[in-house]
């Protein structure tokens, strides 16, 4: 947009006003252009944002399921009757290390024991598990 100059102390100012013009219109086009970026950057935040609440939405049932079976984990452990188990466990430790160790006739008598022979399976199923998670030693 040109003025027109109808004084001649306009002439003077005409350069001036041209040159206030461009400025006005680099700075207006700099900040469009900043607006533009600011709308794109609300997009992809929008966009991440719906994507976290679909993730939450996914994951929240796994945490619920999550905190529900440590809870009751945690009930079991703290039964009276899961205590007394503990307790007799540990009285037996507590028994076996103030006595000799046993021989290999007292251990075989041991082996007659169902609840011995119970442990004993689960002991060396365990050995097996560890043993495969382990895998081959490196050549």
């Amino acid at each position: 947009m040109t003025a027109t100059i109808e004084h001649p102390a306009d002439v003077q100012l005409q350069p001036v006003v041209e040159e206030t013009l461009a400025e006005l219109r680099a700075t207006l086009a700099a900040q469009q252009a900043t607006l533009e970026e600011q709308h794109r950057m609300l997009a992809l935040l929008d966009a991440r944002r719906e994507q976290l609440d679909e993730l939450i939405d996914d994951m929240m049932p796994v945490a619920n399921a999550a905190m529900l079976m440590a809870t009751r984990r945690l009930d079991l452990l703290t039964a009276p009757e899961s205590r007394a188990r503990l307790g007799a466990v540990r009285r037996e430790m507590d028994r076996f290390r103030h006595e000799p160790p046993p021989g290999l006739f007292a251990l075989a008598r041991r082996l007659r024991d169902p609840d011995v022979r119970r442990a004993l399976a689960l002991t060396v199923a365990a050995l097996g598990v560890a043993g495969r998670a382990a895998g081959s030693p490196a050549p």
